[in-house]
């Protein structure tokens, strides 16, 4: 699925692609949004603001309980956003439903902007989505080759 923000959401734009199409997750609809406190996308897409936006956005950000797995404490949810950007991807670890998981990875534009996120869920018995977290970085390079008309490391 391929997501971008939408003001305190995450907004599903495709969710057809190779990587995708290792998942069979019923909750990939374009019809789907997501919260950004509890979606991998959304965490994502937090985690790569422009200096300054995150601590306003924080403030005003609604997290409500989803599953007993979401986050809904902000100093928790900084510390998940940090590791998101040293690990480069961003984990739903049933956060949104309590039998789904996601991975979701960066796609940049030529000046190293986070446009969207690229992730994959499933049903957490049949996959771990983290064992296509390889593809999902090929993609993702891909989509940011095309976007930026060149390779951003």
């Amino acid at each position: 699925m391929l997501s971008v923000r939408d003001g305190d959401r995450s907004l599903p734009i495709a969710v057809d692609s190779p990587a995708a199409r290792l998942a069979t997750d019923p909750f990939a609809r374009l019809d789907r949004v997501s919260q950004l406190h509890s979606a991998a996308n959304g965490k994502l897409l937090q985690a790569w603001m422009p200096l300054l936006e995150p601590e306003a956005m924080l403030a005003r950000l609604p997290m409500p309980v989803i599953t007993s797995q979401t986050i809904t404490n902000r100093a928790a949810l900084v510390q998940e956003l940090i590791q998101v950007l040293n690990q480069g991807w961003a984990m739903n670890d049933h956060e949104n439903h309590p039998d789904i998981q996601t991975v979701s990875v960066p796609v940049f534009d030529g000046l190293h902007r986070c446009v969207a996120a690229l992730g994959l869920s499933d049903v957490a018995e049949r996959i771990d989505p983290k064992q296509g977290l390889p593809v999902l970085l090929r993609e993702s390079k891909d989509l940011t080759r095309r976007i930026a008309g060149a390779d951003i490391p």
